[in-house]
């Protein structure tokens, strides 16, 4: 298990722990659906991912947080990464995107719906 940050929509950040196990990471980024959702990583930056449901737009799932040009459509995790395999957040990083992630946002179901498909076309 890793040390990780859950970001629900309309919460604020939250420690919690990860298992680097496909599985888990599906079933976790699938929380509030009916269905089973493929967790993608995408880099946030040097050594750090975030872990979320690439379909969540289409699942008329909520807008949670802009991250670059793109907004993510429910619960994402901020993780740390060394060599392709999940690491645990340092108490610096867990401050930092704690920070980051502090504020809710709120979005229109089309900006969640058109930000998928420019992220399809122009990926994070």
């Amino acid at each position: 298990m890793v040390t990780a940050l859950i970001v629900s929509p309309n919460q604020h950040p939250q420690i919690t722990q990860l298992c680097d196990d496909r599985t888990f990471l599906d079933l976790s980024v699938s929380r509030g659906t009916d269905f089973m959702c493929s967790a993608i990583a995408t880099s946030l930056e040097k050594g750090i991912a975030i872990i979320y449901a690439q379909e969540g737009a289409l699942l008329c799932l909520p807008g949670n947080r802009r991250v670059g040009n793109h907004i993510i459509a429910g619960t994402f995790y901020v993780v740390g990464v060394k060599g392709g395999i999940l690491r645990s957040l340092s108490d610096a990083e867990i401050i930092k995107y704690t920070s980051q992630f502090w504020e809710s946002e709120i979005f229109a179901d089309n900006e969640v719906f058109d930000s998928y498909f420019d992220n399809i076309i122009d990926p994070l």
